[in-house]
Order: structure tokens, then sequence, then C-alpha cells
């Protein structure tokens, strides 16, 4: 019994992690701010390596306008919202997982968080990212 625990105990993060290899594929339902939105069926995910400007109800109105934080949210509704897309696990939070998401067009894919820090309304999180948005090295599909 207590080789079978002590074993699950080890496969558990490494089976944990084969799911993460799978994307997932999602057509954008609601955009909550500008680096969160809602896939059809009620996933939440957080795009990875993006920080963007609280909006309401975290902040007052007052406060999402003058940090960006609704022209953040505007521009990822824009750019997303009911646009299907392929997402790449890259962990999770509680609320939901955080990826790494690409449109989904056969021809022309790219990562969506390209353009939302090319519009200077959020940062990257660079201790994660490692530079990755600002030195501009990444590729079109992931």
């Amino acid at each position: 019994m207590k080789l079978l625990l002590l074993t699950s105990m080890l496969l558990l993060p490494f089976l944990s992690l084969q799911a993460f290899a799978e994307p997932v594929t999602c057509k954008v339902d609601e955009v909550i701010d500008g680096n969160t939105f809602t896939c059809i069926g009620g996933q939440k995910i957080y795009i990875w390596g993006i920080d963007a400007p609280n909006v309401a109800p975290l902040v007052s109105d007052e406060e999402a306008q003058k940090n960006n934080g609704n022209k953040a949210k505007e521009y990822l509704t824009s750019y997303i919202k009911g646009k299907d897309l392929i997402c790449h696990i890259k962990g999770m939070r509680k609320e939901g997982i955080v990826a790494q998401c690409i449109n989904d067009l056969k021809v022309k894919s790219y990562d969506i968080a390209v353009p939302l820090f090319n519009s200077g309304y959020v940062k990257e999180l660079e201790d994660i990212t490692k530079g990755y948005y600002r030195k501009g090295k990444y590729p079109r599909g992931l």
C-alpha cells in the first residue's frame, strides 16, 4: 500500500504536466480585463506573460480610466471577442488557466499578447517571460 501511495505521489506531477502538452481550443465569450477572458463554456484564461491594469469592480471606474485599464480591456475585446483561439497551457491558477494563445487562422497565426504588449496598455512580466515580448523574438505560431 505504501509503495502504491509513493508511486502515485511521484507520478501525479508528471501526469499533470502531460495535460499541459495538449493545446485548448477556445471561442472567446467575454473579455474580463486587458489580460483575462472566458471561453464559451465558462473556462477562464489568463494570458501568459503580461499584466494589465485593473478595471472595475477591483478599482473605481475613475481609476480604471486613469490607469488605462479600460483601454486595455477595450483593445483586447476588439481584438479577440468571438474569435477562435488555440491556447497552450503554461500553468494553473485557482480561478482558471494561464495560457499563451494564438489566433486560429490557418495562414497567419500569431501570439495574441504581442499586439497587446505593443499597444503599451499592458506590461510584460519579464521575471516569467525573460523578455520574450520586449526582445521581439516570438514566432508567428507557437
